[in-house]
């Protein structure tokens, strides 16, 4: 019974962490959203095609009613 408990156990734990996989993970250059430190609800915002970050100029804070904004800024690649 033990043995048999354990396996569910298990099985649960392993559908926990293949769930949270995000299929577009692996697509960079991308944003990282990580609410907490939990990475079942971290978010992936992946730039365009022939897009970057604007490093120089990477991101603004606008105040608004409720808190603050964050504006990211990018560039798209020339195809010289």
């Amino acid at each position: 019974m033990a043995k048999r408990a354990f396996l569910i156990i298990l099985f649960c734990i392993i559908i926990t962490i293949t769930c949270s996989c995000a299929t577009n993970e692996n697509t960079y250059p991308q944003l990282n959203i990580a609410p907490t430190l939990w990475h079942a609800d971290s978010i992936y915002l992946p730039l365009r095609a022939n897009h970057q970050f604007a490093i120089n100029h990477l991101y603004d804070e606008v105040e608004t009613d409720q808190g603050y904004d964050i504006i990211v800024h990018v560039r798209r690649e020339s195809n010289d």
